[in-house]
């Protein structure tokens, strides 16, 4: 399995790491733990560098999981063995956003009501209440984006650096 340098990327998910938890939504009284936001950010750093296929597919996740899945958990583990993340959580935000980029790039809004839905798709778990996992990047993109966008970027120049060696 291919290995990428993770230096980099684990130096900016301790810096995330570091960062207080920041209350989302007094009303209903939920915060955003730390642990959870930095597997999140990293689940969805790795799956903004797959490639998408080159068609649409009927079932995005199972496409994800047959064909990136044993590399995500290569790269989850190896960064696990340096910095302690929750691989499962970030596995879980990697297959969400690149079903949502399959589908931004495969089945397009044709209006804005269409893309008003798929909004609501994203803002929603199974059960139709938040998903955690978008109420975290929110947290993270308005609370540390500095920390948020390091993760991206050394998480980007891993991938590319692989690439190039393949």
């Amino acid at each position: 399995m291919a290995q990428i340098e993770t230096s980099l990327i684990i130096n900016n998910l301790r810096k995330l790491n570091n960062a207080s938890p920041v209350e989302i939504n007094k009303e209903v009284d939920k915060s955003i733990d730390i642990g959870f936001a930095v597997a999140t950010i990293l689940g969805i750093a790795i799956a903004m560098n797959l490639p998408l296929p080159a068609t649409k597919m009927p079932l995005p996740a199972a496409y994800f999981a047959r064909t990136h899945g044993d590399l995500v958990r290569s790269v989850l583990s190896q960064i696990n063995e340096s910095f302690l993340v929750r691989t499962q959580i970030a596995y879980d935000a990697a297959v969400k956003c690149y079903v949502a980029r399959h589908n931004l790039v495969h089945v397009p809004p044709t209006d804005l009501n269409g893309f008003m839905n798929r909004l609501d798709y994203l803002y929603q778990d199974g059960l139709g209440s938040d998903d955690i996992h978008v109420r975290t990047v929110l947290w993270t993109h308005t609370a540390q984006t500095d920390i948020l966008n390091g993760v991206i970027k050394s998480t980007n120049l891993a991938f590319s650096q692989m690439k190039n060696k393949e």
